[in-house]
């Protein structure tokens, strides 16, 4: 395998913030006010962990303080804690009235994810559940929303100025990887549905699958990320971006090239972007967390896990002299390298980071 040396641009995070809810006031684009992104909005978690010989419950949601509009504030707040409520009060519930078969108790875990550019916010929800037979089911949920003088709602349809645009890109990405999608997905998908979970960043919008809507069970829940450069957005959404920032330094990292792919050494790559790494050697699995994100490379099945859902649109890890290499596409989508660029070092085996 030829090594080269490659040069990595990576721009800074953003602040993080939300994405997804389904309020009954109509959208109206006239409305909206853009404007810089909010330095005042503060983000808290409400966490419940409860087991009994019934069920085991881990519960984690946001709640948003520092809105420009109080009253749509309060309303979202009281949106998302009654919805996890409603969830664990059925867990509950049905634990007690209908025990599983198999004596094993209900299970609800919940998690959320935070995305944002400029005003707009993405908050995506990781449900499982289990209530009796061989596994559980995931699902996704996201809330959508501007955070503007009147806040509003979005649904993946509203922010787009071409829903059959999205629809079509979707489609590729499923022709590109047939082998991880239904056949009938493959071969026509039906398009995006109303209430479909989704988040926007500076980079990307991504498209979230609940288990079994897209992909065999084995994928779990899954997404799509389609270049945002590629997506018709409406103009209160398209204006919204997070602005540049020139701060960071440089880091080195292994690198290699294959025959048809970029790679980068999972573990420097780690070390560059502030995670911790753990090798589980009886799994093959290989664990990156950093605060409220995890990512997990599994080396044997090569399959990618990022914040609870698979994403199978990149391609496979490598070993190279026992140290795992991720694409470079990979590292672009998921730690949020800008672009990979050879330097034609041919005695090197390393490449500069700028994070």
């Amino acid at each position: 395998m030829k090594k080269r040396q490659w040069f990595i641009s990576v721009a800074t995070a953003g602040t993080l913030a939300i994405s997804g809810i389904s309020f009954t006031a109509p959208y109206n684009p006239s409305e909206l006010q853009t404007a810089q992104a909010s330095e005042n909005v503060r983000v808290s978690y409400e966490t419940f962990k409860e087991k009994t010989s019934t069920y085991d419950i881990n519960l984690r949601y946001p709640q948003f303080n520092g809105l420009k509009d109080a009253a749509f504030e309060k309303k979202l707040n009281e949106e998302i804690a009654s919805w996890v409520d409603s969830r664990k009060q059925e867990i509950i519930k049905g634990s007690k009235e209908h025990p599983s078969p198999q004596g094993a108790p209900y299970a609800l875990y919940i998690d959320a994810t935070l995305q944002q550019t400029g005003d707009f916010h993405s908050v995506v929800f990781s449900n499982y559940e289990y209530t009796g037979g061989a596994n559980g089911i995931q699902t996704v949920k996201s809330y959508n929303f501007l955070d503007a003088d009147k806040g509003q709602m979005f649904t993946l349809p509203q922010i787009t100025s071409d829903r059959e645009k999205i629809n079509q890109l979707l489609q590729k990405a499923f022709k590109e990887n047939p082998e991880n999608y239904f056949p009938e997905v493959v071969e026509k998908y039906e398009g995006i549905q109303d209430n479909q979970a989704f988040s926007l960043s500076d980079d990307y919008l991504t498209v979230y699958f609940s288990k079994y809507d897209v992909a065999p069970g084995v994928f779990g829940a899954n997404s799509i990320q389609l270049p945002r450069k590629d997506v018709p957005l409406v103009d209160a959404i398209a204006s919204q971006t997070t602005p540049p920032s020139n701060t960071g330094t440089s880091v080195e990292v292994l690198a290699a090239a294959t025959s048809d792919d970029v790679v980068l050494s999972a573990r420097d790559l780690a070390a560059a972007f502030g995670y911790s790494i753990t090798w589980d050697q009886d799994l093959g699995i290989v664990t990156l967390e950093k605060g409220e994100d995890d990512i997990l490379i599994q080396a044997r099945t090569k399959r990618y896990t990022i914040n609870h859902f698979s994403s199978l649109q990149f391609s496979d890890p490598v070993m190279i002299d026992n140290h795992l290499y991720v694409p470079a596409e990979f590292a672009k989508k998921a730690l949020g390298v800008k672009d990979v660029q050879f330097v034609n070092l041919t005695k090197s085996e390393r490449a500069i980071v700028k994070k």
